[in-house]
């Protein structure tokens, strides 16, 4: 209901399943119906909010309000003008009763004799409450007596009533009384006994103000056991309560408060602080801070007369000195089951440690600490002085090293993928010290330190467990996997498959591949770790890979593996896969973390780098029984194969009926957590350049050369790159050209930034987010170049909040330049560019693909900054100024007279300078220039953008400009020519004439 549209309930119970207000209301009919109405269903208060009215002589109405309450509209209860009616001279009053589960945000309004009853906690949402000179607010029932958000302010106008109807505190962000802003403190009724008290409040509770004082001090030890019930520990006399953070910092032998006596009891301050030794002794067998922070504090057992097992929830912070755990009373084990969030840079301790009235030397108690939560905590962990760490779930241990004391244990169990310690960290064992390791598997650490020497590289279990190393101080059947220390193994030519588990690979070791001519290979269960992959390199020269099995290349059930060409400085692509296999490359079969980089891929039938395990009918493979982590693509050269050039992911994201075994069941693929693919170059696929599905989350796909894909013209598979199902992410600084379809089609996961791009004849840009629930955030589409395309940008995307299509330079469209599927697609357009031919647009010389923007192009300075949203640079990696251009480039130019004159450069002294385009390079002998990364060349002026250089290295004349560099015309060669100038590694040169990478120069 809307724009001040009425319904008159007639009915004693009303039901509708979506009730929306949006400037509407519901009034009571007349004074023949009931006088009480309960509206049942669901709730939904849009922008403009919602009333419930009476404006009939002398009739109290209440509305009992059950429906949950949603939407971020306020909530009104006042005598409003209908038809028949006039507020200002009927008595009725209006009360709305709130019962259900309510988030609405908008506020609420007790207004002209209206009455708002919260009778149920959190009642009124989140927004803030007001109360009418005639209105009243009423609190009543409830258990945790928080009807008003604890941010919301409240206003009673005078003449106003607030009603606390309950016993207890309820936590407001302010309050105002006739236009006055109340104190800091707790405010009541007149004879409440609270801080502050009013007439404007009636009942026997009290509103909780925080004050400007937030910080309370432990004032002592009580001796008398007081805990934080009573205001005796605390400098400000009260007992802890909501709106204030607490510190206790007084020491162990001044700073000593308890938890209260009981089952279960819950901190009610803001925060609770130890520091400096203090501590705080548990007396009941739950305790719940919300924020508890131990900064070299302690939580110790009370004595033995209370419970043997403690239960710590909430969430836990270990500031920078740390956080102990102690009981030190004779023969006591006591265990406190954290089931507390650990998050901070401290260390977690369990150790017996001193105290005012124990001395740890003499008991014989052990102290242990159950870790289940979800932790990150980054200082490491003790099991110290007869103190047992249990790590009960994956990750229990945090970030940090882990050490285990003399008389110490740490106790390994539970979890599903046992990584109960980080891959990096060191678990140093003292002798007397003992590992329960007590699961089925492996867990992988950094280094292993057995009475401070460094152990062997390989598992370590217990004695009889079958590891390759076996001690005394180790229980249980898992192992410990310590990380080798870069062995090498030769794999020959001949070798068709190397098994990790056979070959006794280890993390951070290396495996060579003999350089060479060789068949197909599988590579089978090699682990690595995220600290220390295997490594998969050419050794000698370079290696081939071919054959007609699935594929050239294998991985089957591998993780944290580099698989890289990068094993001799004689070739760019060290390895190359090639043949008659279905796959060039595949990573399958649940191997994750795995990173492939320098291989050539052509000739193949079908994908040239495949990235995916199906979905399998028992479901191990599939959706939240599996996930693929960090496929890293990179430099990588993909051409001539009958599909795709990269193949990662599934495609059905959304699922698919199998037809292979488990007939009727619909299985859905697993999904991929952090795809990077960067610096490929592609061409010459018969399906797409680049596909990839199911990438939910840190996808990023840049930097890659992919032109003439899609050639056997395969609808729906004829396209340039297709980002499918699922996928999200950014693609940006890609170039696609010559592609029979649409250049890049998005059917992803609605979240995805496109920007950058350089999109060249092809059918264009296509944009839809796909069917399944996926993010509804909408496209970001900025600064693109698309040139000579059937259709610029197509967008379909309806069910997503808005699409952004801003800053894009869209040319000679045999279509419409920029459309959307109908006006319910939601779009804003800012600063883009059409234009019907490339001279119009001001391109530098875009019959040789040359798109940047020409001096006088409309295209400069005419774009919006959207530096707040995207990176600042361009295509090339230039800085954007403060006028952005349109397009994928920004314009910048290198002029060439005297080296004061080279525009866009920057002299940053000794005789050095930079360019935004051209990298750093010295002047001290101009016209010759010390490149960085080309070495010596001689400037010779060419025209007003370009310039011709002397390499002696490549023994030619190079003319170059700011348009266009890394490419560069060789002129003894005649042919065109690609700088690689990736920083760290060599420079090469592709030459464009031979189809090959040549050396250039280190």
């Amino acid at each position: 209901m809307a724009n001040t549209s009425v319904i008159y309930a007639r009915a004693a119970t009303i039901t509708i399943a979506d009730f929306r207000l949006d400037n509407g209301q519901m009034a009571f009919a007349d004074n023949t119906y009931p006088a009480a109405i309960e509206l049942a269903g669901g709730l939904t208060l849009l922008d403009g909010g919602g009333y419930f009215n009476t404006a009939h002589s002398d009739y109290p109405g209440v509305f009992n309000i059950t429906a949950d309450i949603s939407g971020v509209g306020a909530l009104n209860a006042q005598m409003m003008a209908i038809a028949f009616a006039d507020p200002s001279t009927t008595t009725s009053t209006v009360e709305i009763v709130l019962t259900g589960n309510n988030t609405y945000e908008g506020g609420t309004l007790a207004g002209l004799r209206g009455i708002v009853t919260a009778a149920v906690d959190g009642a009124l949402g989140t927004g803030d409450v007001m109360v009418s000179s005639t209105g009243t607010l009423h609190l009543t029932g409830g258990t945790t007596n928080d009807y008003i958000d604890d941010g919301a302010m409240v206003e009673v106008a005078s003449g106003g009533v607030v009603n606390l109807d309950f016993t207890g505190t309820d936590v407001i962000g302010g309050l105002s009384i006739a236009g006055t802003e109340a104190e800091g403190g707790t405010w009541g009724a007149v004879g409440s006994g609270a801080d502050h008290e009013s007439d404007a409040l009636t009942g026997t509770g009290m509103l909780q103000i925080p004050g400007d004082e937030t910080i309370v001090y432990q004032t002592g030890y009580n001796s008398g056991g007081e805990s934080w019930e009573t205001g005796a520990d605390w400098s400000n006399g009260l007992p802890a309560q909501a709106g204030f953070h607490y510190v206790n910092e007084l020491g162990r032998d001044s700073g000593l408060s308890r938890t209260p006596e009981g089952t279960s009891v819950e901190f009610p301050g803001e925060s609770l602080t130890l520091a400096n030794t203090s501590v705080i002794y548990a007396r009941a067998a739950t305790v719940t801070i919300a924020d508890f922070r131990l900064d070299n504090g302690q939580m110790a057992f009370a004595d033995n007369t209370y419970p043997a097992a403690i239960e710590l929830a909430g969430g836990l912070t270990l500031l920078e000195g740390g956080g102990y755990f102690n009981t030190a009373h004779g023969d006591y084990a006591g265990v406190f089951n954290i089931t507390a969030d650990v998050s901070g840079t401290g260390m977690l301790n369990a150790q017996m440690m001193p105290i005012s009235f124990a001395d740890p030397s003499t008991t014989t108690s052990t102290v242990e600490i159950v870790l289940t939560g979800d932790n990150t905590y980054e200082g490491g962990t003790l099991a110290g002085l007869r103190g047992i760490v249990t790590a009960a779930v994956d990750g229990a241990l945090g970030t940090g090293d882990v050490t285990v004391s003399e008389t110490g244990t740490l106790h390994l169990t539970g979890g599903t993928t046992h990584d109960y310690i980080d891959d990096s960290a060191t678990v140093n064992l003292a002798p007397g010290g003992v590992l329960n390791l007590d699961f089925t598997g492996t867990d992988m650490i950094g280094a292993l330190l057995m009475d401070g020497t460094l152990a062997d590289a390989g598992t370590w279990g217990a004695v009889g467990s079958g590891a390759d190393f076996e001690s005394e101080q180790i229980e249980g059947e898992g192992y410990l996997q310590v990380p080798g220390a870069g062995i090498d193994h030769i794999v020959n030519r001949d070798k068709r498959v190397f098994d990790g588990e056979v070959e006794g690979a280890q993390p951070g070791d290396r495996l060579l591949l003999e350089a060479g001519e060789r068949a197909a290979i599988t590579f089978r269960n090699l682990h690595g770790s995220e600290a220390h992959p295997i490594v998969i390199v050419n050794d000698g020269g370079r290696v081939t890979f071919s054959g007609t099995d699935f594929a050239a290349v294998a991985f089957e059930n591998c993780s944290h593996v580099r698989f890289t060409g990068t094993g001799s400085s004689d070739y760019f692509y060290g390895i190359e896969a090639t043949g008659s296999s279905t796959m060039g490359i595949a990573v399958h079969e649940f191997s994750t973390n795995v990173e492939v980089d320098h291989c050539e891929v052509h000739g193949v039938n079908f994908a040239g780098i495949m990235a995916k395990t199906d979905p399998k009918c028992d479901l191990s493979a599939n959706r939240d029984n599996f996930v693929m982590y960090d496929t890293v693509l990179h430099h990588n050269l993909v051409y001539e194969v009958g599909g795709e050039g990269f193949y990662i992911g599934f495609s059905f994201y959304g699922g698919y009926s199998s037809t292979a075994g488990c007939e009727g069941t619909t299985l859905y693929p697993h999904v991929l957590d952090g795809v990077k693919i960067y610096r490929n170059i592609v061409h010459h696929t018969g399906l797409e350049g680049i596909q990839v599905g199911c990438a939910t989350s840190d996808c990023e796909i840049y930097k890659n050369h992919v032109t003439f894909t899609g050639l056997t013209n395969q609808q729906y598979q004829n396209r340039g790159v297709q980002l499918g199902g699922g996928t999200g992410g950014k693609f940006y600084q890609n170039y696609i050209a010559d592609v029979p379809a649409t250049g890049l089609i998005v059917q992803g996961y609605g979240d995805n930034e496109i920007y950058d791009n350089v999109i060249v004849r092809t059918g264009g840009v296509f944009l839809d987010k796909g069917p399944e629930p996926t993010s509804n955030q909408g496209f970001k589409v900025f600064n693109n170049t698309i040139v000579d395309s059937e259709i610029g940008i197509n967008l379909y995307a309806t069910d997503v909040l808005q699409n952004q299509i801003k800053n894009n330079l869209v040319v000679n469209s045999s279509g419409e330049d920029i459309r959307r599927l109908s006006s319910s697609v939601p779009w804003e357009l800012e600063g883009n560019l059409t234009y019907d031919t490339a001279a119009e647009a001001g391109f530098v010389d875009a019959e040789n693909d040359d798109y940047s923007l020409a001096s006088g192009s409309a295209a400069l300075d005419a774009g919006v900054d959207l530096s707040a949203q995207m990176p600042a640079v361009d295509y090339e990696g230039k800085v954007r100024e403060s006028d952005w251009d349109v397009g994928a480039y920004e314009g910048q130019w290198l002029l060439k007279d005297e080296p004061t004159t080279l525009r866009g450069m920057t002299d940053t002294g000794a005789g050095m300078a930079t360019s935004t385009w051209f990298g750093t390079f010295s002047l001290d002998d101009y016209p010759w220039l010390g490149h960085d990364r080309l070495g010596w060349l001689y400037a010779y002026d060419d025209e007003i953008d370009s310039l011709w250089l002397w390499s002696p290295t490549a023994d030619s004349w190079l003319w170059t400009s700011r348009f266009c560099f890394p490419f560069a015309w060789s002129d003894a060669g005649t042919t065109w020519l690609y700088f690689y100038l990736h920083e760290g590694e060599a420079v090469w040169a592709y030459n464009y004439s031979t189809s090959a990478w040549e050396f250039y120069a280190e």
